[in-house]
């Protein structure tokens, strides 16, 4: 049987209950498998129900939940599995392998994702490859889940500014690029880049507004902050961590006419922005 080992998760800067997925990453797979540096062979992590978790599958998580500055325990188990069906050669072998803890908040009935990559996952094994009855021993990783953002971008609006119809006459015109930005804190050394998310528009790439009526003339088009489009669902270019764990990214956001018929009313739009730390 796989040994098993309890990984001490611990959250920060949490005011409320927290539900957090967990899943593995892995630069080398084969099926549910983690390859190993002899290649004859790779691990299965399975959850504490023996359940595999797939490795790079964003869909193979283990669900767990955290509440205001507590810990939680996921356990992790692991065995060694045949890849190409031959005896392996004799000797120790590895496999690497990263945790990677996603952070799903609800705040006013938005959802906020925030991911980082937050631990290591080392499985040795020594001694003969033909024991396998031998004990798999998995390191015990503790996972920080830092929320890198200043407290007061949590609920951040971007005034767009009031604009005369006249202005967005025929599709693709756009009103004047109005800047903003996030500033992260307490960021481990590394580069973040920032992914947005939202309702689209029948231009895909860009936000549509909460009045479906509206939406069907203007959406939202986000920008970087080199005034490039930055598409929905797309990473911004990644910014590196300063010294003292900060950076801010800057963006820009407009409105555009998707077609002509704009007609005068309040046009708002709500966006997920995601996280992604390097």
């Amino acid at each position: 049987m796989p040994q098993t080992k309890s990984i001490a998760v611990k959250c920060t800067n949490v005011a409320a209950q927290a539900y957090l997925t967990m899943r593995l990453e892995a630069s080398a797979v084969s099926g549910q498998a983690m390859v190993s540096d002899n290649q004859d062979l790779g691990f299965i992590v399975a959850d504490q129900n023996d359940t595999p978790i797939t490795p790079n599958d964003l869909n193979s998580v283990i669900p767990f939940r955290l509440d205001a500055a507590a810990a939680a325990n996921v356990t992790l188990r692991a065995r060694p599995i045949s890849i190409t069906g031959q005896k392996p050669t004799e000797g120790p072998f590895s496999a690497l392998g990263y945790l990677r803890v996603d952070y799903h908040e609800v705040r006013r009935m938005r959802r906020a994702l925030f991911s980082c990559f937050c631990g290591l996952l080392w499985i040795p094994v020594d001694g003969q490859l033909t024991l396998w009855e031998r004990l798999i021993s998995i390191c015990t990783v503790t996972l920080l889940i830092l929320l890198y953002r200043n407290t007061a971008d949590i609920d951040k609006t971007v005034d767009l500014g009031r604009w005369p119809t006249t202005q967005l006459l025929n599709a693709g015109d756009t009103t004047a690029l109005v800047p903003f930005s996030l500033r992260l804190e307490g960021c481990p050394p590394g580069s973040v880049a920032i992914l947005f998310t939202g309702t689209p528009a029948s231009d895909t790439n860009l936000l549509a507004l909460d009045d479906p009526a509206m939406a069907q003339t203007i959406a939202i088009e986000l920008r970087n902050s080199d005034r490039s489009r930055l598409a929905l669902g797309a990473a911004s270019p990644t910014e590196e961590v300063d010294a003292n764990g900060n950076v801010t990214l800057n963006f820009f956001a407009n409105y555009r006419a998707l077609a002509s018929g704009v007609r005068p009313g309040v046009a708002k739009a709500d966006a997920i922005f995601m996280i992604n730390y390097n």
